[in-house]
């Protein structure tokens, strides 16, 4: 989460975009070293690799920038996409709308 928090939202062509910033390396790079210190601690203590998946840390710090990035987005008010009316069901950023509206 504070990886979603440490990247810039903006406007261009009239959707949302974001922009990584040195923070969010910094941020990066703490994570990275926190999940080896980890692994490496369970390492020594005799933990089975199979106890400390190293995709399920990355999947879940993604998820948390997801989270993160999509409620700041939200809170903008800039559309997550342009409408496309000769698509047929509705638009991912109406679903997404929906998920953050409920959720705040």
């Amino acid at each position: 989460m504070m990886r979603g928090a440490s990247t810039v939202l903006f406007e261009k062509d009239g959707t949302l975009h974001q922009r990584y910033t040195v923070k969010t390396l910094i941020v990066w790079g703490l994570s990275l070293a926190a999940s080896a210190g980890l692994h490496f601690g369970a390492q020594a203590i005799g933990a089975e690799e199979v106890v400390r998946p190293i995709t399920l840390s990355i999947g879940l710090s993604l998820l948390g920038e997801a989270i993160t990035c999509g409620w700041r987005g939200q809170q903008t008010g800039i559309p997550f996409a342009v409408k496309d009316s000769g698509r047929r069901g509705d638009d991912i950023g109406d679903r997404l709308s929906g998920i953050f509206d409920s959720a705040g």
